[in-house]
């Protein structure tokens, strides 16, 4: 019981820190911490060890128009480096109705994060006999171990999503190479649907 608290309480500090931390980045970029128009999607793709973030931008404007920017923000680095923000239009090779259509085709709406799916994230091993000694004497029970593998450190996204009343946000930490591990996990499939999709159409997070 003590250990699912202080486990709750590590969860709960992390999120308060991603949260501020996501804020500080919309302030710097001029964007509100709420997704202002009828229909938009965001992701940010960051939150690693280095001080930079990116920000992708699609929405409709007060016209009904389809816009889109990528934002680059550079944190200011202590007796380094000040604080640089870089912002650029963008447009699709195909259409920017192709690509909604394609992110409600990959559930961008519904998908949760991936906390919440995390048992998932684990090869099933088969059942086993498995022998114990307790105090000298040796007891017998069916059992399986999971074999889990995390990815300590790489690249992560949380998108956001509005389309009128429907709203959804969700992160995820390396989708790419979990996927690689997890291939029959169809949030991670549509998760990196996503991200494949606003790479090709907007020339984006190529590196």
């Amino acid at each position: 019981m003590m250990k699912n608290f202080l486990l709750f309480l590590l969860f709960l500090y992390s999120l308060n820190g991603f949260t501020q931390e996501l804020t500080r980045i919309n302030t710097n970029l001029g964007l509100s911490d709420s997704l202002t128009n009828s229909v938009e999607i965001r992701v940010y793709q960051g939150f690693g060890i280095t001080n930079y973030t990116s920000v992708f931008r699609m929405f409709k404007n007060e016209s009904d128009s389809w816009k889109a920017e990528f934002c680059e923000h550079f944190a200011a680095v202590p007796n380094h480096s000040g604080l640089r923000v870089e912002k650029r239009k963008l447009k699709p090779e195909t259409d920017f109705e192709y690509v909604f259509q394609n992110l409600l085709r990959s559930n961008i709406q519904n998908i949760p994060s991936d906390d919440k799916i995390n048992w998932k994230f684990a090869k099933r091993n088969p059942v086993k006999l498995i022998e114990n000694q307790v105090r000298g004497k040796v007891y017998s029970e069916y059992n399986y171990v999971k074999t889990i593998t995390s990815i300590l450190d790489g690249t992560s996204y949380t998108f956001q999503f509005k389309d009128l009343n429907k709203t959804n946000t969700f992160h995820y930490s390396n989708p790419e190479s979990y996927l690689k591990i997890y291939p029959e996990v169809d949030e991670l499939m549509y998760v990196c649907e996503m991200i494949s999709l606003l790479r090709n159409q907007f020339g984006i997070w190529k590196d």
